[in-house]
């Protein structure tokens, strides 16, 4: 059993030790004869002879490569390793898509109903909104969502600054208005990072029941320029009392907007495949949901577990920019059940509570507006690739199982993908220009690639993979924004590219700034602003939401007076 091993191992020693001036076509024509002959009659011997037939075709190839050779080698190597990684997510997820498709066909399992889960008893919830400098926006956010939300049993704790005296000004208005907002001053002046505001959110919580003797039974992470969809919270209160999962993430896709503006379109696209396939792969291979932040539903138990053991002032990773991506890891590595769901509903009645003439189907997500600037996007894409790359790295390392080996693995690998991304555009450019001067000025110029066969083969390859990874993005757009928007992603790549390009760059720069001097890394939060009275009540892709539309009839004024 050990005669392959040996002969294979003899056989790459002979190869190395070939003289370098062997005649490349002799050798090869040698191996080719006896490979393809009759000699070959074990299979040990075949194994053998294939190495040797593969080191004349590729090793010594190789040796002889020029610069330029040696440029796309490398970048074939790591176009196919990232597209190989890329490729395992897309094909998990048709294949268990279709297979699901059978096993749970729609006829037999029909959307659920509004009523359905409005019907369900109401356990008490909580939103944490973490805010530094959301004067402009916070009092708006909780007023129309209190009128937008259909749950009675819930309050807002909005943590906050006592030197943010604009942000609790707003806040207390808002509470002045409404009685279920719950001021959360953190008793440390701001900016810290948004996971220490979240710790003073649970504070205010676990004082507030403390007063008025109740008890909250799961928490819900929000942003203050999130638009939270009305059935929402009766969702999570139903999925909370028939599974019972740890934590509930739900999609995040942003609001539409005009195809020229690349920056925030390019959000539409990222969400929309990561919303719609990617994180159905890791729930569905047993390896880790991330928390995105907002959207999130979590069990009060999982935070009294983590009170116990870190402090109420720790449940939050303050070590950490990323605080809900490391929240989904270390719910993952204590044995805790995470879920995403991605839910359409039946819709039967309007925002005053009376039934619909024509009942239509809704996707129950959040919406929001997202960095529409070059410079915005940078600094928040900067933010999330230092703590999740970076920050969780330095933390975690590779740990869980496989699964949540090769997940990080996925994470990760931004940091030389998006590098790699550049050199491949810089490597365009070179052949672009070798290739107009050798048309143009000097027809005699040597090409810049050989006509190998591995070179085609690596070209053809990696062309297939990049395509590939068009078509799914321009598929996952089209899912969610409609086949205009699915086409448009196409032309909106090369921007996305080079905004996270630029975020490699200065990600790496923060990170090794921070280590080698020993500071930690501000939080650089995004400057936020809330969708108008349009975008609240109707402004919805075709495939979130179908006419008529369930927007509140009432103006913004009325409403807020409602509530």
């Amino acid at each position: 059993m050990y005669l392959p091993h040996t002969l294979s191992v003899a056989g790459v020693a002979c190869c190395f030790l070939a003289p370098q001036d062997t005649s490349l076509a002799l050798f090869t024509g040698g191996i080719e004869e006896f490979f393809f002959s009759n000699a070959a009659e074990s299979w040990a011997i075949t194994l053998h002879h294939w190495i040797l037939y593969l080191y004349t075709v590729l090793w010594l190839n190789v040796r002889q490569l020029n610069w330029a050779e040696w440029w796309f080698l490398a970048l074939a190597l790591g176009n196919c390793l990232s597209g190989i990684d890329d490729l395992f997510i897309d094909l998990y997820y048709w294949t268990t898509y279709a297979l699901r498709r059978l096993k749970y066909p729609r006829k037999r399992f029909p959307l659920l109903s509004e009523d359905t889960l409005l019907a369900m008893p109401q356990k008490r919830g909580a939103i944490f909104i973490a805010a530094w400098k959301e004067d402009d926006v916070i009092e708006e956010m909780l007023l129309t969502n209190n009128v937008l939300i259909n749950y009675q049993n819930f309050d807002f704790f909005v943590a906050c600054y006592p030197n943010d005296e604009p942000t609790l000004n707003k806040v207390n208005s808002a509470a002045s208005k409404l009685p279920n907002v719950v001021p959360a001053v953190n008793p440390k002046p701001g900016p810290s990072n948004k996971a220490d505001n979240l710790n003073a959110a649970f504070l205010a919580l676990k004082k507030r029941e403390k007063e008025l003797g109740i008890h909250y039974d799961f928490i819900v992470m929000h942003d203050p320029e999130d638009i939270l969809h009305p059935l929402e919270l009766p969702l999570y209160n139903y999925l909370l009392h028939k599974r019972d999962p740890d934590m509930i993430q739900t999609p995040i896709f942003p609001l539409e907007v005009p195809w020229r503006h690349f920056t925030a379109s390019s959000y539409m696209d990222e969400f929309a495949e990561t919303h719609t396939k990617d994180i159905y792969v890791r729930e569905w291979m047993r390896g880790f949901v991330p928390s995105a932040g907002v959207g999130t539903c979590i069990q009060r138990r999982v935070l009294d577990k983590l009170s116990d053991e870190l402090g109420p002032s720790k449940i939050f990773n303050t070590e950490s920019l990323t605080e809900d991506y490391d929240f989904g890891l270390r719910l993952r590595l204590t044995g805790g059940k995470a879920i995403f769901v991605r839910q359409m509903v039946w819709r039967t009645r309007d925002a005053q509570g009376e039934p619909l003439a024509q009942p239509f189907k809704e996707m129950i997500t959040t919406r929001a507006h997202f960095p529409s600037t070059f410079y915005t996007a940078m600094r928040q894409r900067t933010r999330w690739m230092v703590g999740i790359v970076f920050q969780n790295w330095k933390q975690f390392g590779w740990v869980g199982n496989l699964q949540t080996r090769w997940l990080l693995f996925h994470d990760r690998k931004g940091i030389w993908a998006n590098a790699l991304v550049l050199l491949n555009y810089l490597f365009l450019l070179v052949s672009t220009f070798h290739m107009s001067l050798r048309w143009l000025v000097w027809p005699s110029m040597s090409p810049l690639l050989g006509a190998a066969l591995w070179v085609k083969a690596a070209f053809v390859i990696c062309l297939l993979m990049m395509l590939n990874r068009i078509v799914q993005r321009a598929i996952a757009t089209c899912r969610i924004y409609g086949w205009q928007q699915g086409l448009l992603s196409l032309a909106r790549l090369a921007w996305d590219n080079l905004i996270n390009i630029t975020v490699t760059f200065r990600a790496t720069n923060q990170f090794i700034t921070s280590e080698l001097k020993g500071a930690k890394i501000a939080w650089d939060k995004t400057q936020h602003f809330f969708p108008t009275e349009g975008e609240v009540g109707g402004h919805v892709p075709n495939y979130l939401a179908s006419p008529p539309q369930s927007s509140p009839s009432q103006p913004a004024a009325a409403r807020r007076a409602a509530g």
